[in-house]
């Protein structure tokens, strides 16, 4: 009764002495403290339980932990969600577009919490769906809630929505401008151009945040060596033609695991095949193991080797274009039991969309070296 009273003094302290305009500005500023904070605890909380659990295994080696670490985290994520959640749970950022859709922008705490601690189970330990989803999910929760408590519009609530994704995506990736192209191109709000500058805010001071709090440069750091040629325009436009059938391959094989997996009648069953599928391709392509960041890192930094670590293929890592190989195939591997698990992958076709780009760069190479 206390904090409603204080809500409404302050409500209607506010409409007397602050304008909309200004007030949205101060809660934009507002969430991306809170983003960036989110973006950073959740970054800590991932690498620390990585290493935590890696910590003494040699490269040199497969470890069978690569099996049993995925499937005790996806267990674990289907315990919690079976008999703690209780409800129908959807894949990924659908939770989030559907809100937008069908709730007037509303995503509760309850769902917020749970995928947000879901996700941190699944990737903690070793489960390769990225941290993309988990960011949009917090993030639009703390937007939406924070409006739903200051009793603000349905416009309103979905601009700060937008402001709460954008400030996690930035603080965590450290790109804020990606922050908000996202929240307004993938969430698809229906903004104006003023709507943009809260988003900016929000996306800028969770960068800020981020920055400040973890001292560590941009994700995927790398500089270019050398100048564009219009020469190169060629092998562009042949890579596109490339990855559109790897996008074309993409799509049939996603819809045909979704039409094998309804074939499970039973629940625990769908799940068991699909976790120990899991497993198995992270126990045999370690590159898989976790949210995927590290593996990018070492292709940006010139050592793709560096991704046969613990895996059967150590001896190979000399082989440059073997290793490439061995990443795309592994992830795309990956996606192919994508429809099996728990958890539908947000990033599904981004990460390997990096792996095949080396792999055609190294073919091309090779060629013409050849030639």
């Amino acid at each position: 009764m206390f904090f409603r009273n204080l809500l409404k003094s302050f409500l209607i302290w506010r409409i007397k002495h602050i304008s909309k305009r200004n007030f949205i500005l101060i809660l934009s500023l507002f969430i991306g403290l809170i983003g960036g904070l989110i973006a950073v605890l959740l970054n800590g909380a991932i690498h620390y339980l990585h290493s935590f659990l890696t910590i003494d295994l040699d490269i040199r080696f497969q470890s069978v932990l690569y099996f049993l670490y995925p499937i005790i985290g996806v267990v674990l994520t289907v315990l919690l969600i079976k008999f703690l959640y209780r409800d129908e749970f959807a894949h990924g950022i659908t939770n989030v577009l559907y809100a937008i859709s069908k709730k007037s922008s509303i995503v509760t705490l309850k769902d917020t919490s749970f995928f947000t601690l879901g996700s941190l189970l699944t990737v903690g330990f070793g489960g390769s769906v990225g941290m993309e989803a988990t960011l949009v999910m917090s993030g639009s929760g703390l937007g939406s809630n924070l409006a739903r408590l200051l009793h603000l519009s349905y416009r309103t609530r979905m601009l700060l929505l937008g402001c709460g994704v954008a400030s996690a995506l930035a603080g965590f990736f450290h790109a804020p401008i990606a922050g908000v192209i996202f929240a307004m191109e993938i969430l698809m709000l229906d903004l104006t151009m003023a709507s943009l500058i809260p988003l900016l805010v929000s996306s800028v001071t969770g960068f800020i945040v981020g920055k400040a709090l973890t001292g560590e440069e941009f994700i995927f750091n790398f500089s270019m060596q050398d100048p564009f040629a219009i020469g190169d325009i060629p092998f562009f436009i042949l890579f596109g033609l490339f990855i559109g059938l790897v996008s074309f391959y993409f799509i049939r094989v996603d819809k045909l695991i979704d039409t094998l997996s309804q074939r499970f009648q039973n629940t625990y069953a769908r799940i068991s095949t699909g976790v120990l599928l899991l497993g198995l391709l992270i126990f045999l392509f370690p590159p898989l193991y976790g949210e995927g960041y590290e593996a990018i890192e070492n292709i940006l930094a010139g050592n793709p080797t560096a991704m046969l670590n613990n895996s059967f293929f150590y001896d190979f890592r000399t082989i440059e274009p073997f290793s490439c190989y061995h990443s795309s195939q592994s992830v795309c591997g990956f996606i192919d039991i994508d429809k099996w698990r728990y958890w539908r992958l947000f990033c599904s076709f981004s990460f390997p969309g990096r792996y095949w780009w080396l792999l055609f760069c190294k073919i091309i190479e090779l060629h013409w070296h050849a030639g």
